[in-house]
């Protein structure tokens, strides 16, 4: 401060910055904004357009923080002799902090304006230089939804001057959905109802960029919609009641019953440029549940699932996927769901027909979740013991659990499984078919490796991660004389770091790539002499529905520079079913590039950014919203990263307390 008093005593001290009434005043600006921050970061604000919440997250959570900074300075401009001591320290440290929260606000600006990974936003044209790729508004497409209805629609609106969509309706007050706990099933006549409402509501949703339809919840339109559409009674009635429906979110939709024909539009008085969505990927902002436990809930839940997917799945390319089955089977079974975890399971079974390793239905945890402590090996449809209490014989065959028969538990749970990989079915059946039990213990049927039966109780506990490391080695370890072994699901990245000079002086090295990396992909940076990248991510821009007209934003890749020391010993990478998405990332560029020898299964064959959204019943269903291919272009999906040299478990090595995919690893850079 002393070399700064000089230069503040230039300036007149002003009575409208007085120092206890500011410091009052700051510090009220200091506590609105952490709160503000604090419902920012746990997401307790709802908003109906994914830019409309970052700009008033923004807002909340960085101009506050702002106006506290300004305050700060002014007060020190106008108070310099007083303002020092305990006070000048305490209240200096907090408005540093805020102020990098306004950085990072800026930087968060900086997000809204590129879109980030996925967007959804809307892009103006003027009215008099239309590109040709842009729909005539004049010109509407149509859509057979089922049931005896067209929907006539344009993927463009209409703008004015200040940029309001055109034509304008009143806004609407959507009242709360009634409650309906029944069980009863759809007719045919409903089913067909329903499947247009759905089919209806995506194109409207993501396709029909009126002002109205960004302003609305909807998952609370879903479940409304639900209820206003099911017991339509004829085509000619089902089309009414859309109509009457969507027109309050879409001004300009026809809904055709046969024989009607679409009305000719009209330009709006005043239009001056048309507007259209463009969907990076899908930014769904989340919209939380609440609705509770309903009937309607849960066949708004299945048509908000089905809508995402029929439009931005980029793999039905390559899946063996009839999704337009799959809607009406889910909604016939979600009809009927007599509670909530039925319909948490219907939900999971829709979502495994996707075959997208990434897909998984959740509801938040309410209490720690409690196993049978079991490291199982899905060999051959055959569940075996890797791992587990001590009254079970390593290389014991589970038979049953609970009463259930494994192949009738494995067969169950099959079907709410999304796995692109039959190895990555297992992994995740390792832990599906011993969870779910309503202990405090699991029964279960066994044989042990000598074909004695046995039955056990196993205590429920709660999960462990520490659990499924039993029979490894230590993360970092030397197995033999120069002979690393290196677990990348387990090892902190300063760990691997104060290692690197053994590591890069080791006669051969092994990297166990079997699960998830917990550190960044700089150790690949130790293992090439040139530069290296990742394989492309390709993240759909979308413009039209069912996939149509689809481009891509190849923008986003890694980009890796040789780092020393340089690992000079022979190298292996070893892996399966386990290793997914970032793991993936990394093996493949280990096998675009041949930095080493890859032992073990193929992965999971699932890769790129997982794209969550909420749905009106709680849950959260997480999915893959971008296309990775491979370094040549090449599919991954369903494929994975293929070993050099295969090689997997055995039931007799499991027996014996052998890593057999370990143990080759270690014979190869041995040699």
């Amino acid at each position: 401060m002393s070399k700064l008093n000089p230069v503040l005593a230039q300036v007149r001290p002003a009575k409208s910055f007085p120092l206890w009434p500011s410091m009052i005043f700051l510090g009220l600006i200091l506590l609105l904004g952490f709160v503000a921050w604090g419902i920012d970061f746990v997401g307790l604000k709802r908003a109906s357009d994914a830019k409309a919440f970052l700009v008033s997250s923004w807002v909340l959570s960085y101009l506050i923080p702002a106006a506290a900074v300004i305050t700060f300075l002014l007060t020190l401009r106008n108070n310099y002799r007083r303002f020092r001591g305990p006070v000048f320290g305490a209240m200096l440290l907090l408005v540093l902090f805020q102020g990098s929260v306004v950085g990072l606000g800026f930087v968060n600006l900086k997000k809204i304006a590129e879109g980030g990974p996925y967007s959804s936003t809307r892009e103006y044209v003027p009215l008099s230089s239309r590109p040709s790729v842009w729909p005539d508004p004049l010109q509407p497409a149509t859509f057979d939804l089922g049931g005896g209805v067209r929907l006539s629609m344009s993927l463009v609106c209409w703008v004015d001057s200040s940029k309001q969509t055109l034509p304008r309706t009143v806004p609407k007050t959507f009242p709360r959905p009634e409650q309906d706990t029944s069980t009863r099933p759809l007719t045919a006549r409903s089913l067909q109802n329903l499947v247009a409402f759905t089919k209806a509501m995506g194109y409207v949703r993501f396709f029909h960029p009126s002002d109205e339809a960004t302003k609305v919840y909807w998952n609370h339109l879903a479940v409304l919609g639900v209820q206003a559409i099911e017991d339509a009674a004829s085509p000619e009635e089902l089309a009414h009641k859309l109509q009457a429906f969507f027109v309050q979110v879409a001004p300009t939709v026809q809904f055709l019953a046969p024989g009607e024909t679409v009305k000719n539009l009209e330009l709006p008085k005043g239009a001056t440029q048309l507007v259209r969505w463009r969907h990076q990927g899908m930014g769904l902002v989340n919209e939380h549940g609440g609705f509770g436990f309903s009937r309607s809930v849960r066949l708004a839940d299945v048509a908000i699932t089905w809508t995402v997917m029929q439009h931005f799945y980029p793999y039905f390319d390559v899946v063996a996927c009839d999704w337009s089955a799959e809607l009406p089977r889910a909604l016939q079974q979600a009809a009927v769901d007599p509670d909530d975890q039925s319909s948490l399971r219907t939900l999971r079974k829709l979502v495994a027909a996707l075959k997208d390793g990434h897909g998984k239905v959740s509801r938040a945890q309410k209490q720690d979740r409690l196993v049978p402590l079991l490291d199982l090996r899905i060999l051959e449809g055959r569940a075996y013991v890797k791992a587990g209490p001590k009254e079970i014989p390593r290389g014991s065959e589970i038979l049953a659990v609970d009463g259930e028969s494994m192949p009738d538990r494995l067969a169950r749970c099959r079907l709410e499984i999304s796995a692109a990989t039959e190895g990555s079915m297992n992994s995740r059946l390792a832990w599906k078919v011993v969870s779910g039990c309503s202990g405090p213990k699991a029964r279960l049927a066994i044989r042990t490796p000598q074909g004695r039966p046995m039955d056990v109780e196993v205590a429920l506990e709660k999960y462990s991660n520490e659990f499924w490391a039993q029979g490894l080695p230590a993360q970092l370890a030397e197995l033999g004389l120069g002979l690393w072994y290196v677990d990348l699901d387990r090892i902190e990245e300063g760990e691997f770091l104060a290692a690197l000079p053994k590591l890069a002086e080791a006669k051969g090295v092994i990297f166990d790539l079997r699960g998830y990396p917990k550190m960044g992909p700089r150790f690949l940076q130790h293992l090439t002499k040139q530069p290296i990248q990742s394989a492309r991510w390709n993240v759909p821009v979308v413009t039209e529905p069912d996939g149509r007209g689809w481009q891509w934003n190849t923008s986003g890749r890694w980009n890796l520079k040789p780092l020393q020391p340089h690992i000079k010993g022979k190298v292996v990478f070893l892996t399966g079913g386990g290793a997914i998405s970032y793991a993936e990332s990394c093996l493949g560029i280990v096998e675009a590039y041949k930095l080493a020898e890859i032992v073990g299964e193929p992965s999971a064959g699932t890769n790129g950014n997982v794209n969550p959204f909420s749905l009106p019943g709680g849950s959260s269903v997480s999915w893959t919203g971008m296309k990775v291919l491979k370094h040549d272009g090449s599919q991954h999906h369903g494929i994975g990263i293929l070993p050099t040299i295969p090689v997997s478990p055995t039931p007799k090595g499991l027996a014996e307390g052998r890593d057999e995919v370990l143990e080759k690893g270690l014979e190869v850079v041995a040699r």
